[in-house]
């Protein structure tokens, strides 16, 4: 159960991380890519288009968005990252 909803909040929180800022948004993207890929059910993410979504966010957005790279670019596994995304960056 616990590991349907890890990758249950990866999955609907990944929007958020594609539209990280820069370069940032794609490495942050291919990192969750690459730690989470053992999850079952986890399905690898597009990471191309994540600058083209950073740029339509808000500065607000961009703010909350560039946090929660730097959280996720500092994680080491799947689980850790996903603290990232379940706690607004603060993980």
């Amino acid at each position: 159960m616990l590991k349907k909803i890890i990758v249950l909040s990866v999955v609907s929180t990944i929007a958020l991380l594609s539209m990280a800022c820069s370069d940032d948004a794609e490495d942050a993207c291919e990192h969750i890519n690459e730690k989470c890929a053992s999850q079952q059910g986890f399905t690898a993410n597009d990471c191309a288009k994540s600058n083209d979504e950073y740029d339509k966010l808000t500065d607000a957005q961009k703010e909350q968005a560039d946090k929660l790279i730097e959280c996720v670019m500092d994680k080491d596994s799947c689980e850790a990252i996903t603290g990232c995304l379940t706690s607004g960056a603060g993980g």
